[in-house]
């Protein structure tokens, strides 16, 4: 239960740092445009979240649906499985822009796409080695 309510004053404070990033980018035009958009992202994924952690509150029927999905061994799988493969092809796919870009003669373009690869890379190889030590 105290998970929950640290997830609420989490989503909560998110709504209002949302909505002062919205005031602030429209009405009051101190920031530009993006930060608009941005505080009202915060408000819409806050205020939605909000209302899954009431709704897993007050229906012990709901919580216990979503707390068997969580913990489900087969939907723990799937996910670990979509992300590798999400990884996977993201690898793919950049590297390939960078050669498309780099035959554009985009080469900016293709060296950010490169540093963003390489990062993905280092990430990969630090977690494999951290994880390749605890198991």
């Amino acid at each position: 239960m105290k998970n929950i309510e640290s997830r609420m004053v989490w989503y909560s404070a998110l709504l209002f740092i949302g909505a002062a990033l919205f005031i602030l980018a429209e009405f009051m035009e101190v920031m530009d445009n993006f930060w608009s958009g941005m505080g009202l992202g915060f408000v819409v994924v806050s205020g939605l979240r909000l209302v899954q952690i009431a709704r897993y509150k007050n229906n012990d029927a709901y919580a216990k649906k979503i707390t068997v999905e969580n913990n489900d061994e087969r939907n723990q799988f799937l996910a670990t499985k979509a992300r590798s493969t999400t990884f996977y092809y993201s690898i793919l796919l950049e590297g390939l822009a960078i050669v498309i870009f780099y035959i554009l003669k985009n080469s900016d373009v293709a060296q950010v796409i490169s540093m963003v690869l390489c990062g993905q890379l280092i990430i990969y190889w630090v977690s494999y080695a951290v994880l390749k030590s605890k198991y």
